[in-house]
């Protein structure tokens, strides 16, 4: 059974709180519908139960599948309208742990060099993603570009027999 995790959240003012929890490895996304970390997932908003008693204090069990030991990003968010929108929800907190399923789950703290770290960390992600979209879009464009050069020598090469036709015509010798 794999390893349940717990999240919390407080000194969030009473309301909806929901959390994104990415996997800093791969940049993968938590999905809220499976526990499953994915490049796209179906639901990105962890949603939390606040304490009856203790209001204000919110709480994720998440137990569904086995997470990789490494590191997460966790932003949690009050949602400020009627479905999540990280936009125009503030994150209120933000988490960055070590996760091991053999160890205790580590929170590091969130001031705002670790904040930073984890930033450039996701920068770093996109990043990476963005260089994989740009080497493919370059293959592209270098596909196509050796396209038009193959394009531009037939012209050359049909410019330059349509000028020696010509110039046969003009000179009075058709070529046959």
């Amino acid at each position: 059974m794999p390893l349940e995790k717990l999240i919390s959240a407080s000194s969030v003012p009473s309301g909806l709180v929901y959390a994104i929890i990415s996997r800093v490895s791969d940049g993968y996304i938590l999905d809220a519908s499976n526990g499953v970390f994915s490049a796209s997932p179906a639901d990105p908003y962890l949603p939390f139960s606040e304490d009856a008693v203790a209001l204000g204090f919110f709480l994720v069990r998440e137990s569904r599948t086995e997470w990789e030991d490494g590191y997460y990003a966790i932003s949690i968010y009050e949602q400020a309208g009627g479905s999540p929108a990280p936009v125009a929800d503030a994150p209120p907190l933000s988490a960055f742990i070590a996760y091991s399923a053999d160890d205790a789950l580590v929170t590091l703290p969130t001031d705002a060099s670790t904040i930073a770290v984890v930033e450039a960390l996701g920068d770093f992600l996109k990043a990476q993603t963005v260089w994989k979209d740009m080497r493919k879009l370059l293959i592209d464009f270098d596909v196509i570009r050796r396209g038009l050069v193959n394009v531009e020598r037939a012209i050359d090469q049909n410019t330059k027999a349509l000028s020696s036709f010509q110039q046969e015509v003009r000179n009075g010798h058709p070529a046959n």
